[in-house]
């Protein structure tokens, strides 16, 4: 939710820098500042990961073929979940899945969640249909 919020927030900057500010001899910086949080929350956005039980793979990607890698279950070495907090207030969870590729450790964050609860029912099932 965060980074639709974010995308939003700078797509309405870039407009209004590029459209609408003032014209001074900073104003080109201006239009290119907002770019760089918006690609962020973009590719944030496009982020997925698929479960193929038939081949025992994770396939992650961003949009579909940017950075595609693939896990098997057997490289899986833990499930790692994390509790977010901001300024003393809790703001979510997260569950990241841990692999050994190539005597390489590599995390992937599988989901962000707003509640502990919500985040054991996802682990419970993800380690049912990868039979863990």
């Amino acid at each position: 939710m965060a980074s639709i919020i974010g995308l939003i927030v700078f797509i309405a900057l870039e407009i209004y820098f590029l459209f609408f500010a003032p014209q001074t001899k900073d104003s080109t910086l201006y239009k290119i500042v907002p770019l760089f949080p918006l690609i962020l929350c973009l590719i944030e956005l496009g982020k997925c990961a698929a479960i193929d039980v038939a081949q025992k793979t994770i396939t992650t990607s961003i949009y579909g073929s940017l950075n595609k890698k693939q896990f098997q279950f057997s490289e899986i070495k833990r499930f790692i979940t994390t509790q977010h907090r901001t300024n003393f207030i809790k703001s979510g969870v997260s569950l990241s899945i841990e692999f050994v590729k190539d005597g390489k450790l590599e995390t992937l964050e599988f989901a962000k969640l707003n509640k502990a609860a919500s985040l054991e029912q996802l682990l419970a099932e993800t380690k049912e249909i990868m039979k863990l």
